[in-house]
């Protein structure tokens, strides 16, 4: 028969040799009560947490030693150290899966949640329904991993501002989108022209359309319909080099005028390519060109709009792009 400690140095051995498959006996229970062998144990095989004793299940430190080497070992846990701050704080900083296991409280709370993201931005499915309706909360999981968007709230998915931003870290976020967004033809060229960097590029002379993997996540009316895409080439086409060069907005299709998406995507086109301008003699020319454009291609098509006049000696005022005054009225 062995002394306890010739069995703690076996049972240890046994941990080691048989780890996440090591069964408790009888003849080796009263070791899961010693607190010595229990750290050695768990810091071997941390799930082991659920066969020690009830004394030392509540032991506040062990707890702890547990989390830090498996974050998951927070679900077998008593209440009270599942409502410990800092042992969930630890256990999502492990794994951000671990907020499964916190208590509603800890889902609820944005510095439980953003750590949990921080480490895995799919653990946003186990926020609470408010803060997966945080914009904010929601973008940071989405910077680390576009296909977060699923765990959004419906009304985030069924935001195109918000969906937008999603498409362009990574356009797989589309298919996460609200069913009237996937058919929402201003977002899938919006992404496609993102995805050809487009936006950023003034090198590009031309355009070759091409049969884009954006596709795929949209709505069953443009999935896979060649012809129907092809249809708006010309908007597309149109869109591209007008991001290439603001003042090509004088040769915009009709179409784009007749679409209340596509316009408000050609006027931020625009607004950021007044933005890009840095010689100012050269600005002042290019906004007045743009302005005076815009405003006769609006009288052509009968869209009303509210464009206040620019003063061309001052163009501090439109440093930012948002800053551009086109307050354009609903069609």
């Amino acid at each position: 028969m062995m002394d306890d400690e010739s069995l703690k140095k076996y049972v240890l051995e046994l941990i080691i040799k048989e780890k996440n498959n090591f069964r408790v006996a009888d003849f080796n229970r009263h070791l899961f009560d010693d607190i010595d062998f229990v750290c050695e144990a768990i810091n071997i095989d941390p799930f082991l947490y659920k066969e020690v004793s009830e004394r030392l299940k509540n032991d506040r430190c062990l707890a702890m030693l547990a989390v830090k080497n498996a974050s998951f070992v927070l679900q077998d846990m008593p209440e009270k150290f599942k409502s410990d701050k800092a042992i969930v704080m630890m256990a999502v900083q492990q794994s951000g899966n671990a907020l499964m296991y916190a208590p509603k409280e800890f889902q609820d709370n944005e510095e439980i949640v953003l750590a949990a993201i921080k480490n895995n931005p799919r653990a946003l499915e186990y926020a609470s329904q408010r803060l997966r309706n945080d914009k904010e909360i929601v973008r940071k999981a989405i910077k680390k991993e576009p296909s977060t968007l699923k765990y959004a709230s419906e009304r985030l998915r069924d935001n195109y501002e918000f969906v937008r931003d999603a498409a362009e870290v990574g356009y797989r976020a589309l298919n996460y989108a609200s069913d009237r967004l996937r058919d929402n033809i201003g977002l899938l060229i919006e992404t496609i022209l993102f995805e050809n960097n487009t936006f950023s590029s003034s090198e590009k002379k031309s355009f070759s359309l091409k049969k884009e993997n954006v596709l795929k996540y949209a709505s069953e009316r443009f999935k896979d319909n060649w012809t129907l895409y092809r249809a708006n080439k010309k908007c597309l086409e149109g869109l591209f080099y007008l991001s290439c060069h603001i003042e090509n907005f004088q040769n915009l299709p009709k179409e784009i005028f007749m679409n209340e998406s596509l316009l408000d995507l050609a006027l931020r086109i625009v607004k950021d390519g007044l933005k890009k301008v840095s010689i100012d003699d050269y600005k002042k020319e290019a906004v007045e060109y743009v302005h005076e454009n815009i405003k006769a291609r609006f009288k052509k098509y009968g869209i009303k709009a509210e464009i206040p006049e620019i003063d061309l000696d001052n163009l501090d005022d439109i440093k930012e792009a948002e800053d551009y005054p086109l307050d354009i009225t609903p069609f």
